[in-house]
């Protein structure tokens, strides 16, 4: 029965990081899906070979990169309650802290654009 080697395997023999022992076999052509895929004896020596020839192999294995912090789910933001202010007490959303209620600015008029006759 022939032997097999894992690519994480073949990737701490030649000194490499899993994703690049990863490229190195599907470069060759050889259907590995992941580090922890398997491969024949033969693949492994073919694979041992190209990484030999291009320089590719290291006394030590590199750290592989952590990997990404996904962000938290940012949360719906709660719309602000407006405060009930009790009689007498001034408003704080009032300019003049008088207690008035603030009313938005009436929307600026366009003029209506000229015919020609």
């Amino acid at each position: 029965m022939p032997k097999k080697i894992r690519v994480y395997e073949l990737a701490h023999e030649l000194g490499l990081t899993n994703k690049e022992a990863l490229d190195l076999c599907l470069s060759l052509g050889m259907g590995v899906k992941s580090h922890s895929s398997s491969i024949e004896d033969a693949q492994a020596d073919r694979a041992r070979r190209k990484a030999d020839r291009e320089g590719l192999r290291r006394e030590v294995q590199p750290e592989e990169p952590a990997p990404a912090k996904q962000a938290p789910a940012k949360k719906a933001v709660a719309k602000k309650a407006t405060p009930v202010v009790p009689a007498g007490e001034p408003a704080l959303d009032s300019p003049m802290g008088d207690g008035r209620a603030v009313e938005p600015p009436a929307p600026a008029s366009t003029p209506s654009p000229a015919t020609s006759h």
